[in-house]
């Protein structure tokens, strides 16, 4: 079995949790609007991107310094530390906090996606047929599809799952294919 592993187990907190991800767009726009606005050098802005920052900036940062401890120095975490600390050495606090929350973004949409594949492909193996209809000499035989052998030959009734690859010897009928291709007419 394939171990699944979340946001919470790699990032080492809830980083790319919707409210984390949205209070910190929030918050990366009060400050860099206000910012804009006020001198350079106005303390709260500051702070509210540093707030930011570190709503979705701190897991990344962890990960970065465990995998330098492992050797793993090169790899996003690592990169996206490295970017967004320099920013704030050079005094661009809202690119530091941007960098940092736009990152979150897309890791908060690429586990969406990642989820929605796995349901797909899950929805996708539940579609699999049982049994598979062998034709021997005494007649039909349910068995597993893992047990029929190449060079055997299935019966596909009208209306079950075809439940291996293969060639149609005999007779003609359709098929439903939309689980493979999307489309819903017979073929």
């Amino acid at each position: 079995m394939v171990e699944r592993k979340t946001c919470d187990q790699n990032c080492g907190g809830s980083a790319r949790s919707l409210s984390t991800v949205i209070g910190a767009v929030a918050l990366l726009l009060i400050g860099a609007a206000w910012q804009w606005q006020t001198a350079e050098s106005a303390v709260l802005p500051h702070a509210l991107l540093l707030v930011a920052y570190v709503l979705v900036g701190w897991p990344v940062l962890k990960i970065a310094a465990r995998n330098v401890l492992k050797g793993q120095v090169f790899d996003e975490n690592f990169l996206m530390g490295i970017a967004s600390l320099g920013a704030i050495a050079i005094g661009e606090t809202a690119e530091a906090a941007a960098v940092m929350v736009f990152y979150a973004v897309g890791e908060y949409f690429q586990d969406k996606a990642v989820d929605n594949s796995r349901r797909s492909i899950t929805a996708l193996l539940s579609m699999r047929p049982e049994y598979a209809n062998l034709l021997t000499p005494t007649g039909l035989v349910r068995t597993p599809p893992e047990s029929v052998q190449v060079g055997q030959h299935i019966v596909v009734k009208p209306g079950e799952r075809v439940p291996l690859d293969g060639m149609v010897s005999e007779g003609a009928s359709s098929l439903d294919t939309s689980a493979l291709t999307g489309e819903s007419l017979p073929r």
